[in-house]
């Protein structure tokens, strides 16, 4: 079982070369390469966060200003599937793209986050955690399928996998686990996140993103075999031509930063690039 893994693995390779499991390669030294920021949002709130020790809950006030702010220093937010356009396929992009990703699929990212993208036109990628469609599995509502598929029809919001009910430690590759039974648990997963977001959508979806960031070779080859060839993770940076597609690194805002740190923990990362 695990020599066939490994076979499947290797003709995912030579399939398609952009989905190298090991490139994390950046070229460093051209003043003019193309950065993409991605940043990264989870929860939002309509009042303004007092000290919660929640770092992923922001104010709508705060959000509409981090993105306001972003525009005027000339950055023009792009969707996903632009951003693999490019990767895949050369496409063009705007002068100084950027990517708006939201984790998880609260409530509050259709009743607050959403409203405000529509109303400043800028897209964005939500990913979420299946099982949780209109339920309230933690200490927060997620938005139904309903609510899904009325911003996916907008052509504003793209909806991506956070697995259908692995958003736990079980995603995570123990010294203790058994790969034959780590891949088939994560593979099972997946593609049960992939068709249910296809019944009720009536979308394929391409865009999957790691709980915690984790991933290893058998969890990004498993989604990849589904389809989800645009994989998120949570690894500090920004995306270029060389990055890889299965690992694409972001930027996580925080409640308690203002549309300045935001900014500037952006230029950090891009002046990283280009050192």
């Amino acid at each position: 079982m695990k020599f066939k893994i490994l076979l499947v693995v290797i003709c995912l390779l030579l399939i398609n070369p952009l989905s190298a499991l090991t490139s994390k390669s950046i070229v460093k030294d051209k003043e003019q390469e193309v950065v993409i920021p991605i940043l990264m949002y989870h929860h939002f709130v309509e009042e303004t966060v007092v000290e919660t020790g929640v770092s992923e809950i922001i104010s709508a006030e705060l959000f509409e200003n981090q993105l306001n702010y972003l525009k005027q220093k000339g950055f023009n937010t792009i969707s996903i599937s632009q951003l693999r356009d490019y990767l895949f396929h050369d496409e063009k992009l705007p002068d100084n793209p950027l990517v708006i990703t939201i984790d998880d699929g609260y409530e509050s990212n259709y009743t607050i986050a959403y409203p405000i993208l529509k109303k400043n036109n800028i897209p964005a990628n939500i990913n979420i955690v299946v099982s949780s469609r209109g339920k309230k599995p933690g200490n927060y509502q997620h938005f139904s399928w309903e609510q899904a598929k009325d911003m996916l029809d907008s052509g504003l919001i793209e909806i991506g996998s956070h697995t259908y009910n692995l958003h736990n430690e079980d995603i995570k590759l123990k010294e203790t686990d058994d790969t034959d039974e780590y891949y088939k648990r994560v593979y099972d997963d997946f593609q049960l996140s992939r068709k249910l977001m296809v019944q009720n959508l009536e979308k394929e979806p391409f865009i999957f993103c790691f709980p915690y960031g984790s991933y290893n070779e058998f969890s990004q080859s498993a989604a990849l075999s589904l389809g989800f060839d645009i994989q998120l993770s949570v690894d500090y940076g920004v995306v270029t031509k060389n990055s890889d597609p299965l690992a694409l690194e972001r930027i996580n805002v925080r409640g308690d930063q203002s549309p300045e740190d935001v900014y500037n923990n952006i230029m950090n990362a891009i002046n990283a690039v280009k050192m």
